[in-house]
């Protein structure tokens, strides 16, 4: 380690600041350049349609299954209302003319198939065997019901339809389905856009024009279900909307509304408190230059790949931009110290980048990104690269265009410093008291003491809350609200499903192999919980109990192959077999509606069906798990768990890793990997406490959260070593406050980091409110840990020459 003045240096990165200073109008020309290529690279970045897709780690056990399931249906999206009677039940001529008239007024949708317009008055039949033969009608009959007797009647009709109680009508009868299937929108722009002039698209690609006409459905889907619900709903009905297409058009119009004022609230806060706190142009602009040029500098670099980006990950680049914008106050905060000692305003510029946390900002961005990148979930691995653009945008942005930047603004008053951050100060020298005797016994005491508790904590921490589209929106908005009535009262929405797959190209074909399939529904229903478990075998038995006339005897499954072929290819020709098995007969689903999506209760349902897979094989077929929303909530939940626990871990090391570069000492990285991990251990105390259960969203937010930490840990050693220097007796930086008066400096970068974060907390995007409050969260409690534990820690070590003292850097001369 070289020394100057008798003090060693950390590293930094004043050189290519010295070289921007020394070109300034070249290097600020250059800059703006590129930020102008920059943001042209942002319109490249496309946002994924399925969000939960990015969500599944591909080496889950589960993700075959979901590969498989998703190549052979073919789904169509559906909006889906609930008509819900307060008072008594469904089965009342003022509910049945509100269905009718619901169902009516979907029908002229363009966007709706009107053979998949599903309700008790549209789509659903009853079948009779009657002297006759088998004699079908509508469920409510030919003349709609008007007396007592006709809904007596109709009840008993919806008991013993297939898409009756559980289905269409719920098991209390007190709230009733109906559904609309949406055309594939994509295939349907296709085919409009052909129709176009040339002329017309000329001007208009076909991509925007699939985004304009998406964006078209979207409004009038809103526009459709606020109009129904303003003409149905009353003092005893209450009709709810839910369905993936309607919440991707509640999304984009909660982001339209709520995300610009999120951001202009957080902007406002950020300037209002790096004003009060500096109070110079300077020490206002610079940061927020710092904020906004790395963040567009990050995502331009990240677009020029013409990158998938997962919306629900849209929060992220400004985290990153947080991070920037408290490295930048460091330095803006060091600019104004120096320049109380410095006539040269270049070398008062260049002076705070010989400090430890510039060079630790960018280290500590590197080695996360590469944090982020161990994880099996495809999402935060594209969040990491995007942290290796953004931290080669932001070393261009706070080493090179802010000091440039900040030459051309005036510079801070003399003395104005001291006047600043009374508040912190006093608290931090509260926290930071140095402990005398028995206090340092205490303070160690503490501090294993929230160790071990965060460790016992984490231990309680439930992973979940990730159920997709559930899991996007607050459990208080509408949407979940109708999702909620379909799991309580409904067999969906919370569907597992098996894979299976014949041994031999046709083997479902076989009685057996239908059988074997129907025992296992069979077993699901009656002792795995399911409210409902439909396979293959459902389908051949309807079709055979039909076939003669509806009589209830023949509910069995054909005793030949040939009889099994010839009724099954008849259901497939029909389209009666839907997503149950394919057209080769050799793949198929056993679907299961489930009660609940509690992560714990979900492993229950798995363990279940994997221990009957396991003690009943199969010469016929192989079953598979993973299909369905609670299959994919559980690949993304078990994606969380093992992402979590890798990101914390390996983030501490980056801490401990990041000292021993920046520091070069074993010593002082250890006391701010020590903070940092009591910080992280306080959070899971309050989680826990608050059984509050993690998220995808916590990821990559407990990452940046924990580097944050350590940046701030590194400033206040440098400070603590600062005060120590200038002490009356220098071999006894006690004197000098142990960190009370820098402490208050870290608590304004912590106020400062949770001040930006503070307004998204509020949004109805929950996904994304989640990801703040667990970053701004860890970054209030980081803050408290770093200024209560790091100079209690340095005491412990007495200070030598290779020792704190070598952290205080003065200037050049």
């Amino acid at each position: 380690m070289t020394q100057r003045n008798g003090e060693a240096r950390m590293r930094g990165i004043s050189r290519p600041v010295l070289l921007a200073l020394r070109f300034r109008p070249a290097t600020l020309v250059l800059f703006l350049a590129v930020t102008v290529f920059l943001s042209l690279q942002l319109g490249r970045i496309e946002m994924s349609q399925d969000p939960s897709v990015s969500m599944i780690p591909p080496g889950h056990g589960f993700f075959p299954a979901l590969q498989a399931i998703e190549e052979m249906s073919t789904q169509n999206e559906a909006l889906i209302g609930i008509l819900e009677v307060h008072h008594g039940d469904v089965y009342n001529q003022e509910t049945v003319q509100k269905v009718e008239r619901i169902t009516q007024k979907l029908l002229p949708v363009q966007e709706f198939f009107p053979r998949m317009i599903v309700s008790l008055a549209a789509g659903i039949n009853h079948y009779e065997n009657t002297v006759e033969g088998l004699v079908g009608e509508p469920i409510l009959g030919r003349i709609p019901p008007e007396t007592e007797e006709d809904f007596q009647a109709l009840k008993r009709r919806v008991a013993v339809n297939p898409l009756g109680l559980g289905t269409f009508v719920s098991y209390d009868g007190t709230a009733t389905l109906i559904t609309a299937g949406i055309v594939d929108l994509e295939t349907k722009a296709d085919t409009s856009y052909g129709q176009l002039s040339d002329e017309e698209r000329a001007r208009l690609s076909l991509e925007a024009y699939k985004k304009q006409k998406l964006e078209g459905f979207h409004q009038n889907l809103l526009g459709i279900v606020r109009e129904l619900k303003a003409g149905e709903e009353d003092e005893n009905h209450t009709l709810h909307f839910t369905g993936d297409r309607l919440l991707a058009a509640q999304v984009t119009s909660m982001a339209r509304s709520q995300v610009p004022l999120a951001a202009a609230a957080m902007g406002l806060l950020v300037v209002l408190l790096l004003a009060v706190h500096f109070r110079s142009l300077a020490g206002t602009l610079v940061p927020v230059c710092a904020f906004v040029f790395s963040v567009v500098w990050g995502l331009g670099i990240f677009g020029i790949g013409k990158p998938l980006l997962n919306p629900m990950a849209f929060l992220f680049p400004l985290m990153l931009g947080t991070f920037s914008l408290v490295a930048s106050a460091m330095v803006m905060d060091e600019y104004q110290r120096t320049t109380r000692r410095s006539e040269d305003k270049l070398q008062a510029i260049a002076a705070p980048y010989r400090r430890a946390p510039v060079a630790a900002c960018f280290l500590a961005a590197l080695f996360l990104s590469v944090v982020l990148l161990a994880a099996g979930v495809p999402m935060i691995r594209q969040l990491g690269w995007f942290g290796f653009c953004w931290a080669a945008g932001t070393f261009v942005v706070v080493g090179v265009a802010c000091p440039a930047l900040m030459s051309l603004l005036p510079g801070p008053a003399k003395g104005g410093a001291a006047r600043r951050g009374r508040l912190g100060q006093s608290l931090a020298e509260r926290l930071a008291r140095p402990p005398q005797g028995k206090g340092r016994v205490m303070t160690v005491i503490l501090l294993v003491l929230i160790l071990a508790a965060g460790g016992f904590s984490a231990r309680r921490l439930e992973v979940g809350d990730n159920v997709p589209g559930a899991s996007y929106v607050r459990s208080s908005h509408p949407w979940n609200r109708g999702f909620d009535v379909m799991a309580e009262k409904f067999n969906g929405p919370y569907l597992l499903q098996a894979h299976v797959e014949a041994k031999e190209e046709g083997g479902l074909l076989h009685p057996e192999a239908i059988n074997e399939m129907g025992d296992f529904s069979a077993y699901l229903e009656a002792e795995g919980g399911a409210r409902q478990s439909v396979a293959f075998d459902t389908i051949v038995k309807l079709g055979r109990m039909a076939l003669m006339d509806g009589n209830p005897k023949w509910w069995t499954v054909p005793a030949s192959r040939e009889d099994v072929e010839g009724l099954s290819r008849l259901l497939t020709f029909s389209g009666e077999l839907a997503v149950l098995v394919d057209s080769s007969f050799s793949q198929a689903t056993i679907a299961s509606f489930f009660p609940q999506s509690r992560a714990d209760r979900i492993d229950g349902y798995v363990a279940l069906m994997q221990s009957y897979i396991d003690s009943h094989p199969s010469d016929h077929m192989e079953f598979g798990l993973g299909g369905g929303l609670l299959g994919k909530t559980k690949a993304i939940n078990d994606g969380t768990r093992d992402a979590y626990r890798k990101t914390v871990a390996l983030a501490l090391v980056t801490v401990f890793l990041v000292g021993l570069f920046v520091a070069r000492s074993v010593r002082l990285s250890l006391i701010v990997t020590l903070a940092v991990a009591a910080a992280q251990a306080l959070v899971w105390v309050i989680l826990a406490a608050l059984g509050r259960a993690v998220s995808l969203a916590a990821v990559p937010a407990a990452g940046i959260g924990l580097g944050l930490g350590a940046l701030l840990g590194f400033y206040l050693l440098r400070q603590i070593a600062a005060e120590g220097s200038e002490s009356v007796d220098p071999g006894d930086p006690a004197r000098s406050g142990w960190g009370g008066r820098a402490g208050g400096g870290v608590f304004f970068l912590g106020a400062l980091a949770f001040a930006a974060m503070l307004p998204w907390f509020f949004i109805g995007l929950k996904f994304q409110a989640d990801m703040a409050l667990v970053f701004g969260m860890t970054a209030l409690v980081q803050t408290i840990s770093v200024v209560m534990f790091v100079p209690a820690l340095a005491r412990g070590f007495p200070p030598n020459p290779g020792g704190y003292r070598s952290l205080a850097r003065r200037p050049a001369p």
